[in-house]
Formats: structure tokens, C-alpha cells, sequence
């Protein structure tokens, strides 16, 4: 029962961290400002959503509809879905919160953005995305 739990928690954590984070990079680094202002509206308006209606949702989509059945992966997929809003909004926040001074010093020395996000913005930002992570 309890390797159960940590399988689901595993599978929760792994889909919410990658859907979140990509889209909190997303939404600081490259978005144009009204589709980042959207993406932040229904990013907390997700966030808001009662436990019980997603609940219910992920029964009906992927217990019912698909015909997976009461399958730890459905669990995960409904339980990523409810920690995805909370991991966005830290994400998007850590993103934001990098000093602009840091992206013009990397972007001046030559590299690309790519760069940038991996070896300057990543680091920066790494903490409070990992506290936004264990806190959803």
C-alpha cells in the first residue's frame, strides 16, 4: 500500500513538474505579453478549482471514457493535473524574478538563448521552483 502511494506521488510529481515548469519558462522567458497575461489568468483560475471536480473529471475521463480503470496512472494524471496550477505560477515567478541585468550580461557574451535558460536562469531560479514543486 505504501509503494503504492510513493508510485502515485512519483507519477504525480513527475507529470505536474514538467507540464508546470515548461510552461512557467514558457510564460516568462518567451511568451508575448497578452499571452502571458492570459496564461497567468487561467493558470490561477485552474488553481481555484475544487480538489473534488478534478477529482471527478479524471474519473470520468480516464476511468470511464478511456477505459483504463482504477489504474495508479489515472490517479497520477488526475493528481498532476491539481499540483500542475500551483507549480506554474512558482515556476513563472522564479523565472520572472531573474535579474534582467543577468540575461543581458549572458546574452552580450554571446550566448543563446538556450544557453541562457540553462546555464544562468536555471541556476537562478532552481530554488524556488523546487519549493514550489514540494509544496503542491
Amino acid at each position: 500500500m505504501i509503494v503504492g502511494s510513493f508510485t502515485l506521488l512519483g507519477l504525480a510529481t513527475g507529470f505536474a513538474a514538467a507540464v508546470g515548469i515548461a510552461a512557467g519558462m514558457y510564460t516568462a522567458e518567451y511568451a508575448p505579453p497578452p499571452v502571458a497575461r492570459w496564461a497567468r489568468v487561467a493558470g490561477n483560475l485552474l488553481a481555484g478549482i475544487p480538489a473534488i471536480v478534478l477529482g471527478y473529471f479524471g474519473y470520468y475521463a480516464l476511468v470511464l471514457y478511456t477505459h483504463w480503470g482504477y489504474t495508479t496512472l489515472a490517479g497520477g494524471i488526475t493528481l498532476g493535473v491539481f499540483m500542475v496550477p500551483f507549480i506554474y505560477r512558482t515556476a513563472d515567478l522564479a523565472f520572472a524574478n531573474v535579474p534582467s541585468e543577468q540575461r543581458e550580461a549572458a546574452l552580450a557574451m554571446g550566448a543563446r538563448p538556450g544557453q541562457y535558460l540553462t546555464r544562468v536562469a536555471w541556476p537562478i531560479a532552481l530554488p524556488a521552483i523546487l519549493s514550489g514543486v514540494f509544496l503542491a
